[in-house]
């Protein structure tokens, strides 16, 4: 082999071990606050690192149970420091999954839920969740809405794509 060869490798090899790197941090840091860390279907868990992140969660978990045809409710929230924790959620068959109700979306912009803790904000995730199913479109929380201090959550429907 001659030097030019044995350089191109070393450059190959330290490419290729970068990006190896970067799949392996892609894939173990938590993606808008929120990292899946167990799977037991119907059965799903998360860690979040805060309010935004435990909503994400929320929404993870109505993709996740959709698969089933069915609801996530809340079976387990353990609270961490600075608003992190882990949270469970189980999928349910209480109520049909759809029943739009046109497919005219509401005319008011967003709804506002009231939450006094996180097992509240994500009664609240899924009680929007439920209410823009009937419109044929999923929750979404506006930017910036929500307001720890006033404790209220806003969320708006959004058409699926």
């Amino acid at each position: 082999m001659n030097h030019s060869t044995v350089r191109w490798l070393g450059r190959a090899m330290r490419i290729a071990l970068a990006a190896a790197l970067a799949i392996v941090v892609a894939c173990t840091h938590s993606r808008d606050g929120v990292r899946q860390v167990d799977e037991d279907n119907p059965t799903v868990t998360y860690q979040y690192s805060d309010s935004e992140g435990l909503l994400n969660a929320s929404f993870q978990a109505e993709i996740h149970c959709r698969q089933f045809d069915a609801w996530p409710h809340v079976e387990e929230v353990e609270e961490g420091r600075g608003g992190s924790g882990e949270v469970t959620f189980s999928c349910a068959h209480d109520e049909p999954r759809e029943s739009p109700m046109g497919r005219t979306l509401p005319r008011e912009p967003a709804r506002t839920y009231n939450f006094h803790d996180q097992q509240s904000l994500i009664e609240a995730t899924m009680q929007a969740q439920r209410y823009c199913a009937r419109y044929d479109a999923e929750a979404r929380a506006v930017i910036g809405g929500i307001d720890e201090q006033n404790q209220t959550a806003a969320f708006e429907c959004v058409r699926r794509r």
